[in-house]
C-alpha cells in the first residue's frame, strides 16, 4: 500500500503481516469490512513519517483514521475529501502543515475531528454541514480568520478546541446555539469585541476558556446561567466593567479566573455562594472596596488570588477559618491584622498577626 511506503513503513514500530499475503485484515492496524473493503486504519504512535499519499482516497469505505501521534508533516492531502463515510479522523499530534482541505466540510457522518497540534495554517474551513460532528479539536496550530458564523449549525458539538491559534474577530453570537455543548476552549488567540450573552444558553457547558485575547466590554451576567459550568477563565483580556454579582449562581463552580483586566467595583458578596469554588484569581484588575467577609463560606476555597488591584480594609477574619488557604493580597491597601491560619503572600505583609479579640 502507498501509506507504507511514504511514511517510512520499515522504519513503523508495528508493521506485522503488511505487504505480505496474509489477508489485508491481518495487517497490524487495519480492519476490514466482511466484503473486505478497509474500513478503518490505527496506526497511531507508530513511527510513521514522511507525508501522508495521496492514495489514501481511494479507501472509500474507511470510516475509522487514526495516525495521530506520529511524525507526518507535510499537507494534507485534498484527496481524504473522498472519504465521506469517515466518523473518525485523528491525525492530531503530528507536524502536518498548510491548510484545511475544504473537502473535509462534506464529511456529513463525521463525530470526531482532531487536527491539534500541528503547523497548519489558513482559515477553518466552513464546516456548518458537518451535522453529526460531536468533537472538534484545531487548538495548537497557526489558524487564522475569523470564527465563521455557521459554527452554530454543528447542533451535535460537545467540544470545541480552536485555542492556541491566531484567530481574529469576533466571538459569534451563534455559539450560543451549540445546546449540547460541554466544553469551549478558545484561549491564546488574537479574538475581539464583546463576549456575546448569548452564551449564557449553553447549559450543558461544563468549561469556557476565552483567556488570553483582546476580549473587551462587560463580563455579560447572562454567565450566570451556566449551571453546569465547573472553570470559567477570562483572564488576560480587556474587560471593563464589574464582577457580575449573577455569577454566585454557578454552583458548580471550581475555578474562577479573571486576573488582568480592567474589571472595577467591589467583588460581589454573592461569590460566597460558590460552595464548589476550589480557585478564585482576580487580580491584576481595579477591583476596589473591602474582601467580602462571605468569601469566608467557601469551605472548598484552596487560593484566593487578589494581588495587583485597590481592595482596602482588613482581611476577614472568615478566611482565616478555611483551614489552609493560600492568600495573595499584596499590591492592594490592606490594613489591620493578619488572621491566623493563612498562608500566601500575607506574611510579606506590614501587618501584625491578629491577637485573640482583634479581629
Amino acid at each position: 500500500m502507498a501509506l507504507y511506503g511514504a511514511t517510512g513503513g520499515e522504519r513503523w514500530r508495528n508493521s506485522t503481516n503488511w505487504l505480505t499475503n496474509s489477508p489485508i485484515g491481518e495487517w497490524y492496524g487495519v480492519g476490514t469490512s466482511r466484503d473486505g473493503r478497509v474500513t478503518e486504519l490505527s496506526l497511531d504512535e507508530n513511527g510513521l513519517s514522511g507525508t501522508l499519499p495521496a492514495e489514501l482516497g481511494h479507501l472509500i469505505k474507511l470510516q475509522y483514521l487514526y495516525l495521530n501521534d506520529n511524525e507526518l508533516s507535510g499537507e494534507i492531502p485534498v484527496e481524504l475529501g473522498l472519504l465521506v463515510d469517515l466518523r473518525v479522523l485523528w491525525l492530531q499530534s503530528n507536524k502536518l502543515s498548510g491548510p484545511i482541505p475544504e473537502g473535509l466540510r462534506d464529511f456529513s457522518r463525521l463525530e470526531y475531528l482532531h487536527l491539534n497540534h500541528n503547523e497548519l495554517g489558513g482559515p477553518i474551513p466552513e464546516l456548518g454541514r458537518l451535522v453529526n460532528l460531536r468533537v472538534l479539536w484545531l487548538h495548537g496550530n497557526n489558524l487564522s480568520g475569523r470564527i465563521a458564523p455557521a459554527v452554530g449549525r454543528l447542533a451535535n458539538l460537545e467540544d470545541l478546541s480552536l485555542a492556541g491559534n491566531v484567530l481574529s474577530g469576533p466571538l459569534p453570537p451563534e455559539l450560543g446555539q451549540l445546546a449540547n455543548l460541554k466544553q469551549l476552549y478558545l484561549s491564546t488567540n488574537e479574538l475581539s469585541g464583546p463576549i456575546p450573552a448569548e452564551l449564557g444558553r449553553l447549559t450543558n457547558l461544563q468549561y469556557l476558556f476565552l483567556g488570553r485575547n483582546a476580549l473587551s466590554g462587560p463580563i455579560p451576567s447572562e454567565l450566570g446561567q451556566l449551571a453546569s459550568l465547573k472553570r470559567l477563565n477570562l483572564t488576560t483580556n480587556e474587560l471593563t466593567g464589574p464582577i457580575p454579582a449573577e455569577l454566585g449562581r454557578l454552583v458548580n463552580l471550581e475555578y474562577l479566573w479573571l486576573s488582568d483586566n480592567a474589571l472595577s467595583g467591589p467583588i460581589p458578596p454573592e461569590l460566597g455562594q460558590l460552595a464548589s469554588l476550589k480557585k478564585l484569581t482576580i487580580g491584576g484588575n481595579e477591583l476596589s472596596g473591602p474582601i467580602p467577609a462571605e468569601l469566608g463560606q467557601l469551605a472548598n476555597l484552596g487560593e484566593l488570588f487578589l494581588v495587583g488591584n485597590d481592595l482596602s480594609g482588613a482581611i476577614p477574619p472568615e478566611l482565616g477559618e478555611l483551614g489552609r488557604l493560600s492568600l495573595y493580597v499584596s499590591g492592594n491597601r490592606i490594613s489591620g491584622c493578619i488572621p491566623e491560619g493563612l498562608h500566601g503572600d500575607v506574611e510579606s505583609l506590614d501587618l501584625p498577626a491578629c491577637e485573640d479579640g482583634s479581629e
